[in-house]
């Protein structure tokens, strides 16, 4: 187990717990943009995208195949990458729990909105371009409300709170 010494103390990251909560984290996501969609709204989660970026090039329509890796995408990396990245922001800050995943939540919200899906939204026409406008108005309020649900989801999952006692 990795440990990190911060001002005389020494704060564990726990990898394993913390891909176990990004992962879960990324399927409540990925949920919340299949139930959008499924009302008609724009689908909330970037890994779909992704998925669309990868294999649009090699399948051009298997839309099952597309949403099928869109999802393995999204879980891979909010699961091993971002919520490690989480593990090790709450090694830092030892604060509300619930607090610091809705931050986490906004902060990797923010990256998506002003940086990922400008750079990956380059294919689509019309172009998401900054903040999703271009996808409607609800692409950003899906966005966020799952971005939200992500970092409330791997807060409670990494550290439930019987062990903050």
């Amino acid at each position: 187990m990795a440990t990190m010494t911060i001002g005389g103390s020494t704060s564990k990251l726990h990898p394993q717990r913390a891909i176990t909560a990004g992962c879960l984290g990324a399927i409540a996501t990925w949920l919340i943009g299949s139930a959008m969609s499924l009302f008609g709204l724009a689908r909330a989660e970037l890994m779909s995208v992704l998925g669309v970026q990868v294999l649009a090039v090699t399948f051009h329509t298997l839309d099952n195949a597309v949403a099928i890796l869109g999802m393995l995408f999204n879980i891979l990396f909010g699961g091993f990458v971002v919520g490690l990245i989480f593990g090790m922001v709450r090694q830092r800050f030892h604060g509300n729990l619930e607090w610091t995943g809705i931050i986490f939540g906004v902060a990797c919200w923010l990256v998506a909105q002003i940086v990922v899906i400008p750079v990956l939204g380059f294919k689509f026409d019309p172009t998401p371009g900054f903040f999703s406008l271009g996808a409607g108005v609800w692409a950003p309020i899906g966005s966020l409300v799952a971005h939200v649900a992500y970092g409330v989801i791997v807060g409670e999952v990494y550290e439930p709170h019987e062990q903050l006692h």
